[in-house]
């Protein structure tokens, strides 16, 4: 005969870390974003207008610029629609008042018209996912805040017919702490390098709020958002 013993066990469940949400993309905040265009002294070369539009199935990026520097002026339209999984959906250019480019996706090619000399001329060119245009330096907006994130892009440059341009990648380096306002204002930096031209390197400030802050083009060139219009910072010499 055997003796059956009972054992009680107690058992206590504590409550594990809790795991950060991993970091998802999201649209570029929209409405009209209005920027400073300045040298690397912080002088006025003129502005940039942003206007974001989004819906469940695109994204519209519509960008005016006009700079004035010693020399002459420079004045630029472009747009840019994505869908939401960052697809080309449409773009355009005109620059100094004058169209240059404008082509949307059809069936899974690049169809529109595009400048040659005096003439706008038809252009039906390949596009895969991948392709982007100039403009690409926006979708930072878009990407995961989030340190390594990044995006890699097939670059087609709209001022030159949607020539082949190489492969653009953005990455996210991490956050980053600006003067903007005469605060410190914490944003998330993204560079971007293209493989094909060398001198095309931009380092790229986004806010929590997905809005593009602060824009270093190279060359000297700064892109700073305002709090207010910026439109009379165009001043032709």
């Amino acid at each position: 005969m055997t003796e059956e013993k009972a054992y009680d066990f107690k058992l206590t469940l504590k409550p594990g870390a809790a795991k950060e949400p991993e970091a998802a993309g999201g649209p570029a905040r929209a409405g009209e974003h209005w920027y400073r265009m300045e040298d690397s002294q912080g002088a006025a070369m003129g502005y940039a207008r942003l206007v974001v539009e989004n819906s469940e199935q695109r994204q519209k990026f519509d960008w005016e610029m006009k700079l004035a520097f010693s020399g002459g002026t420079y004045e630029e339209q472009r747009l840019l629609e994505v869908d939401s999984a960052r697809r080309l959906l449409r773009a355009a250019y005109s620059a100094d008042g004058k169209s240059v480019s404008e082509a949307a996706r059809k069936d899974g090619r690049l169809v529109g018209t595009a400048r040659k000399g005096d003439e706008m001329l038809p252009i039906d060119l390949p596009l895969t996912e991948s392709h982007c245009t100039l403009m690409d330096f926006l979708l930072a907006a878009t990407l995961p805040l989030k340190e390594g994130a990044s995006l890699k892009v097939l670059e087609l440059d709209e001022a030159n017919g949607f020539a082949d341009n190489g492969e653009t990648t953005l990455t996210c380096r991490g956050k980053d702490a600006i003067d903007w306002e005469g605060k410190s204002l914490s944003c998330w930096k993204f560079e971007l390098s293209n493989n094909k031209v060398n001198t095309r390197r931009m380092t790229i400030w986004v806010s929590a709020a997905r809005e593009v802050i602060k824009v270093d083009w190279g060359g000297g060139i700064f892109q700073v958002l305002s709090p207010k219009s910026t439109k009379d910072l165009y001043k032709p010499k």
